[in-house]
């Protein structure tokens, strides 16, 4: 388990880019971890019934309703809007100051390779 006072524990943020460390002071904030985890059990469920890339059934994908949160309830930003509706992982994306997801939720450092700005 990590301690955050330990000194030593912290020795993987000396080389972090900035995007990086705004990741880092994301991912310890625990209204993030919690509204994260109720997205990556969604996902999951999502993959099992409709396959995960190359290989997803992207109509079905798009048409189950848990892929979708009312406009209202997302943050302004450049998510798409269908109807009165925006897709979860555009709305988390935005919600937490991102322009999108990863396309693998579970990915530990979306920011490292450019995959998210």
């Amino acid at each position: 388990m990590w301690d955050w006072r330990d000194p030593a524990g912290d020795a993987f943020t000396e080389g972090l880019t900035a995007a990086q460390w705004a990741r880092e002071f994301l991912r310890r904030n625990h209204d993030d971890r919690c509204e994260r985890a109720d997205f990556l059990a969604v996902w999951r469920e999502r993959e099992a019934a409709y396959g995960a890339p190359t290989h997803r059934d992207f109509t079905a994908w798009r048409q189950d309703p848990r892929a979708w949160v009312r406009v209202r309830d997302c943050p302004e930003g450049d998510c798409r809007v269908d109807q009165d509706r925006v897709l979860i992982e555009c709305a988390l994306g935005t919600r937490w100051g991102f322009h999108k997801l990863p396309p693998n939720p579970a990915d530990d450092d979306p920011v490292g390779a450019g995959r998210l700005v």
